[in-house]
């Protein structure tokens, strides 16, 4: 299992993990954190690039300051092929932090 942190996630889409070419991911965790001194509103997102279509995990949730969100878990896991991706984006800047753990295969 690898673990990825992205941070300050705002007002643009962000990827927060991409599948690389020739392999599957198992995405056992997604989590994210609202690190401003507002409460926002997010979506995050999984997007099937075989069949070009976008999933919301969650569309307009709130948090308040301080408050965390986890789509996946260790006891729900994702299964994502070869260029799917997961996206986040917030209603203000820099106000999110995205923590991502996977295991990668090769088809």
């Amino acid at each position: 299992m690898t673990t990825k942190t992205v941070q300050n996630i705002g007002q643009t889409e962000t990827i927060v993990y991409q599948c690389p070419n020739a392999k599957t991911s198992t995405l056992s965790r997604v989590s994210i954190s609202n690190t401003s001194d507002s409460e926002i509103t997010f979506d995050i997102a999984y997007y099937n690039s075989s069949e070009d279509n976008t999933v919301y995990l969650i569309k307009n949730g709130h948090l308040d300051t301080g408050q965390t969100h986890g789509s996946i878990s260790s006891s729900n896991t994702l299964d994502i092929a070869a260029n799917d991706y997961i996206s986040v984006i917030s209603t203000i800047d820099s106000s999110i932090d995205a923590i991502i753990t996977y295991a990668e295969a090769d088809v």
